[in-house]
Order: C-alpha cells, then sequence, then structure tokens
C-alpha cells in the first residue's frame, strides 16, 4: 500500500513538471511571436501560419504593418540607373500586368563585354496603392508548393521573397522582382533598385503638395 502511494506521490510530481515544462514552451513561443510581431522580425516564422491573437494568417499580420508613405511611386517618376552595384543596364521594356503599368529592365555584369546580352532582370509593377501591391506578394506566396514560406533574409522592401538569385519583394504600391541568370547573385541589384523606389515615395516635393 505504501508502495501504491509513493508510486502515485511520483507519478503526480512527473505530471507536474512536464505540465509546466509544456506551459512555459507554450509561454516561450507566444513571446518569440510578440517579439517578433514588434520589432517586424519575423524571418523564422512561417507565413502562412496563423496568428490566432490577430485572428490572421502571419504575411497579413507583417502587411499591415507596413507605413503609409508620402506619395505613390509611378513610372514616370522611376527611372533605372545605367548603373547599379556590379552592373550596366542594357535595355527596357514598358508593358501592362493586369491592368497595371510595368517597366522592366535588363542587365549585364560589368565584366560581361556582349553588350546585347545581359545577365539580370527587374520586373516593376507600379500599383494604385500598396494594398494594390500587396496582392501581388500575397499571390505569389499562394502560389508556393512548399509547406511553409519564409520571408527572405535579404533584407529589401516592406515584405521580400527568396534568395540571392531571385527575390520578390513590395515596397509602397511598387510590386516587384529582381532575377539573376545562370546563377548570378542580385542581391546588391534588388538593394539599388529598393533604395531608388523608397526615395521617390518618401520625398514630397512642391509638385506634389499642389497636388
Amino acid at each position: 500500500m505504501i508502495k501504491t502511494i509513493y508510486s502515485a506521490i511520483i507519478l503526480l510530481s512527473v505530471l507536474l513538471v512536464l505540465s509546466s515544462c509544456t506551459h512555459n514552451i507554450m509561454l516561450a513561443d507566444d513571446a518569440l511571436l510578440g517579439e517578433n510581431r514588434e520589432t517586424k522580425d519575423m524571418n523564422n516564422t512561417d507565413l502562412r501560419a496563423f496568428d490566432e491573437k490577430e485572428n490572421k494568417m502571419v504575411i497579413d499580420v507583417i502587411l499591415d504593418m507596413v507605413e503609409e508613405y508620402p506619395k505613390n511611386c509611378m513610372p514616370s517618376d522611376f527611372s533605372f540607373d545605367t548603373e547599379m552595384d556590379e552592373f550596366i543596364l542594357a535595355f527596357t521594356q514598358e508593358s501592362e500586368i493586369n491592368g497595371n503599368p510595368c517597366l522592366r529592365a535588363y542587365y549585364r555584369l560589368k565584366n560581361n563585354t556582349l553588350t546585347e546580352d545581359y545577365n539580370a532582370r527587374v520586373n516593376l509593377i507600379f500599383c494604385v496603392s500598396k494594398e494594390s501591391s500587396h496582392k501581388f506578394i500575397k499571390n505569389f506566396v499562394d502560389g508556393y508548393t512548399m509547406v511553409e514560406v519564409f520571408a527572405s533574409k535579404i533584407e529589401v522592401g516592406d515584405l521580400a521573397l527568396g534568395g540571392a538569385k531571385r527575390v520578390d519583394f513590395v515596397r509602397g504600391n511598387v510590386s516587384a522582382y529582381v532575377e539573376g541568370y545562370d546563377g548570378v547573385e542580385i542581391e546588391g541589384l534588388a538593394k539599388a533598385v529598393d533604395l531608388q523606389i523608397l526615395e521617390i515615395i518618401s520625398t514630397i516635393n512642391d509638385d506634389d503638395q499642389r497636388q
């Protein structure tokens, strides 16, 4: 009888310890998500996961935190630089995607002597609002075949997906992707393009104030 009681006490103690550990793990996960939400650092959080506190997907939580910029960037505001990072502009094109104006640029590496050849492509879609541009990247996430999708570790745009050879991102009302060919890395090019967009949407001049 004493052995039975002793065994029951030990079992109860073990269960209490396990319960405490599980509770602490859950608190740690909640604290991590809260910290990520505050710092906007959700690179280690699945964009498709559901945030029960916000009652929406993680990607929506991130995009909802994107600040309002003073103005939109439109094709008339933007001009591709002839040189960006390790690249030289080869040629450009204009088109439309889903009714939105689109500018496309093809860049070649500076050590590529074939002037009509190119090693990277930049695609910019100019939407009427940041909410419209967000739809492009959300649709892009929906198209991923992987179970989990994480934000890019490349610091570009308001939200970015991908890696050193192709990165898709949104910045304000612009949905963009930068892609390298034959193993060419484009992180520097993507950051240069993003900086151009950011300068445009963050700057208010006299003409903008009169509108």
